[in-house]
């Protein structure tokens, strides 16, 4: 029989790196899956994989207690880093989804839209979303449960907007609409100021009003 090492601490300690993938990368890895248009990073796939192979490494012949908990221990290092990775992709995404937006249909009447809802929403979240970005990434070295606490919130903040953006979905379209139209009055205006004054110059010089 195989001379293997393994006790009840090390089945705990893989059960919780099972608990915890099935409850945090998992729902986050399906969100990935359809925004990738059913596939998954291969970023996020080489972690997963380095997770098993480190564990599978525990079941070999003459694993002595301090080898077992050092797969582990790496084990929960590639869990941690394909937690990170999950949340650095979504949310990227988010960020591109909320620029597009801007870039779109960006109106100043969204900050009318719900009574300064929309606007206040956006501006409040993407503020304290960047804010939590940015001390997550300054802890996951130093705190990977700060960083990860701080991850879901950026992720949540994000998320924040773009329901809101979806919740006002045709106002923020028909604010865009009318920014369209008031950008053809402003161009027609000048046009029609331009022809209007050149026709002036024109007449101006023909009639010689101004030669000495």
């Amino acid at each position: 029989m195989s001379d293997i090492a393994m006790n009840e601490t090390h089945n705990e300690i893989i059960l919780s790196i099972s608990k915890s993938y099935l409850d945090n990368c998992k729902p986050l890895l399906e969100i990935l899956k359809v925004r990738m248009k059913g596939k998954y990073p291969k970023n996020c796939l080489n972690e997963i994989r380095a997770i098993n192979d480190h564990i599978a490494r525990c079941y070999r012949d003459a694993m002595t207690d301090a080898d077992i908990t050092k797969e582990l221990g790496k084990a929960e290092g590639h869990l941690q880093r394909l937690t990170y990775d999950c949340y650095k992709q979504l949310i990227l995404y988010q960020v591109a989804d909320i620029k597009h937006t801007l870039k779109w249909f960006y109106s100043s009447r969204w900050q009318l839209n719900g009574d300064g809802v929309l606007w206040r929403t956006y501006r409040s979240n993407f503020k304290q979303a960047r804010i939590s970005e940015k001390a997550a990434k300054q802890n996951e070295s130093i705190n990977p449960d700060v960083a990860l606490s701080h991850y879901d919130s950026a992720y949540n903040y994000y998320q924040s907007i773009l329901l809101i953006f979806k919740k006002y979905k045709w106002e923020i379209r028909w604010s865009a609409v009318i920014k369209f139209f008031e950008r053809i009055r402003h161009v027609l205006f000048w046009l029609i100021t331009t022809f209007v004054l050149a026709i002036i110059a024109a007449l101006l010089a023909a009639l010689d009003i101004f030669e000495i």
